[in-house]
C-alpha cells in the first residue's frame, strides 16, 4: 500500500475496527469534522507502512496530507486539536485543563487492565473477538484468519492480562473497579449530555475509549453496562453520533467544581498514582517486572511499563509549567484526595520517551523493518519505539 500523500489530500486514518484507542481517535474524527481516508489495516499494513513510519506496529496511526505521521492519541488529539478544534475540547482554564489531562491518562491506561481481562479472559467475549481480529488481520494477505485469531487471543491474554498482574486471587477488584468507574459516570451524566456539559471534551474521549470498542461492545462487559450502566450506555452512542450538528458549538465546557468527580480523583490518588510510582522506580532499577500491593490485594509480575514512566513525566511537567496561580487552583481542588500533595512531592523519573509526544513525528524508523518477521510473531511493546534514523 502507498503511502504517498500530497499537501491537497486528506488525511489518512489507519485503525482497527476492534481497537480501544482507534475508537477514541474516530469519534474525535467525527466530531470535529477532519476529512480522512479510515484504513482498517490488516498484518501487511502493520508491517510495511505503521512501522516504518512510527516504530510499532500499534494503531491508530495517521498520515497527515503533506506526508507527517502522527500516533497515540493523546499527543495526537492535542495537535489535531490545535489544527481544527472549533471549539476545542480542552477547558480553556489552566487548572481545569491541566485536571482533564490527568483523568485522561488515567481512563487512557488505569481502565486497560479491566477492559482487556473482560474481552480476554471470558469465552463469549474471546470467541467473538478473536474471528473479527483474525478476519480483520489477514484480510488480503496470505495469513489464515483462524490461525492468526487463535494466536490472537493468547497473545493479547498473555500479555495483557497474565503480564499485567491478574491472577485468580485477584479478579474480584479487576471487577469491582469496571463497576465502580459505571457508577462513577452514571452519577455524572444524570444531569448532562456529556461529561463537562453540552458537549464532549478530552474527558469524554478518554473514559469512551474503554466504554465504547470494549466494555459496551465485547459480550461479557456489554451486558453489565446494558443492566445496570444505561446511562452510560446511552452516553457511548451519543459520543460516537456527536457531531457540529448536532452539539451546541459556542457552549462552554464545565470545570471539576462538582462532588461528583470525587471518587475518581479518589481511584487516581489512591491505586493508579501508586502504580505509576511502583512502575517508574522498577523502570530506574532496570527491573523488568514488580509486584504492586494496593490495599490488601497483590498484582504479581506485573511487565514494567516504560510508555507508563512517560506519563507519568508528563503529568509532572505539565503541572510544574503551570504558572503558580494555576498550581494553586488544582491544589486546591487536588488536595482533598492527596494527588495535589503527590503532585509537589513525586521525584521525577526520566523515560527518555519525551520525544514521542511531540506531533507530527520527527523522524521515520526504516529500520524496525529489518524484525518485521519477529514483530509479527511478538509484537511491538507499546513503549519501546524502534531505534530511530535520523
Amino acid at each position: 500500500m502507498s503511502t504517498a500523500a500530497t499537501p491537497s489530500a486528506r488525511y489518512r486514518a489507519y485503525v482497527s475496527d476492534v481497537s480501544y484507542y482507534s475508537g477514541k481517535l474516530e469519534a474525535y474524527l467525527r466530531y470535529a469534522g477532519i476529512d480522512h481516508e479510515r484504513i482498517e489495516v490488516n498484518t501487511d499494513t502493520l508491517r510495511n507502512t505503521v512501522l516504518p513510519a512510527t516504530g510499532v506496529m500499534k494503531v491508530p496511526a495517521m498520515q497527515c496530507p503533506d506526508g507527517r505521521w502522527l500516533k497515540d492519541t493523546t499527543p495526537m488529539m492535542r495537535w489535531l486539536d490545535q489544527q481544527h478544534g472549533r471549539p476545542s475540547i480542552y477547558p480553556t482554564d489552566p487548572a481545569s485543563h491541566f485536571i482533564a489531562l490527568l483523568i485522561e491518562d488515567y481512563a487512557d491506561e488505569w481502565l486497560w487492565r479491566p477492559a482487556m481481562y473482560y474481552r480476554w479472559n471470558f469465552a463469549d467475549s474471546h470467541r467473538l473477538l478473536r474471528h473479527r481480529l483474525g478476519r480483520e488481520l489477514s484480510d488480503g494477505t496470505r495469513y489464515p484468519a483462524a490461525g492468526l485469531g487463535w494466536y490472537m487471543r493468547w497473545r493479547q491474554y498473555l500479555t495483557f492480562v497474565r503480564d499485567d498482574g491478574i491472577r485468580p486471587h485477584n479478579e474480584a477488584q479487576v471487577q469491582a473497579l469496571y463497576r465502580r468507574t459505571l457508577a462513577q459516570l452514571s452519577q455524572r451524566l444524570k444531569d448532562r449530555p456529556f461529561l463537562l456539559g453540552e458537549r464532549p471534551s478530552i474527558v469524554d474521549f478518554a473514559f469512551f475509549a474503554s466504554m465504547f470498542r470494549h466494555f459496551a461492545l465485547d459480550p461479557h462487559s456489554a451486558k453489565q453496562m446494558i443492566d445496570t450502566a444505561p446511562a452510560v450506555y446511552a452516553w457511548v452512542g451519543r459520543v460516537w453520533n456527536a457531531h457540529g450538528g448536532n452539539t451546541p458549538s459556542h457552549a462552554e465546557l464545565e470545570d471539576f467544581a462538582s462532588s461528583d468527580w470525587n471518587a475518581i480523583f479518589g481511584e487516581i490518588s489512591r491505586d493508579y498514582l501508586t502504580y505509576l510510582d511502583v512502575n517508574a522506580t522498577a523502570y530506574a532499577r532496570g527491573e523488568k517486572h514488580f509486584d504492586l500491593t494496593l490495599g490488601d490485594t497483590v498484582y504479581p509480575q506485573m511487565a514494567v511499563v516504560r510508555y507508563r514512566v512517560a506519563c507519568r513525566e508528563q503529568i509532572l511537567l505539565a503541572y510544574r509549567a503551570l504558572t503558580a496561580e494555576a498550581r494553586a487552583q488544582v491544589d486546591l481542588r487536588l488536595q482533598a484526595s492527596g494527588i495535589a500533595s503527590w503532585l509537589r512531592q513525586a521525584p521525577l523519573v526520566v523515560s527518555g520517551l519525551a520525544e514521542e509526544f511531540v506531533m507530527p513525528l520527527q523522524r521515520r524508523y526504516p529500520k524496525a523493518t529489518g524484525l518485521r518477521g519477529l514483530k509479527l510473531l511478538k509484537g511491538t511493546p507499546w513503549d519501546m519505539p524502534a531505534p530511530p534514523v535520523r
